[in-house]
């Protein structure tokens, strides 16, 4: 998986196919300002997405950004 943010710049991780039945998205931040976001799609949904959150929020902060869980 490549993701592009707003700015150009991009963010690597594990390859995930085209079809897909799941879905996370979340704001990218730096620091106050949104850049923009990611959508990870899966080819299975799952009950909790958190394990993919937390790997997303690991790899931005590598790069100096920064992701918010939103809470329902």
């Amino acid at each position: 998986m490549v993701c592009r943010l707003k700015n150009g710049s991009h963010i690597k991780g594990p390859q995930v196919t085209n079809q897909f039945m799941g879905q996370l998205v979340v704001p990218v931040y730096e620091g106050k300002k949104l850049v923009g976001f990611i959508e990870l799609t899966t080819h299975k949904p799952k009950k909790d997405y958190a394990d993919e959150f937390l790997r997303l929020s690991s790899l931005l902060k590598r790069e100096g950004l920064a992701t918010k869980g939103l809470t329902v």
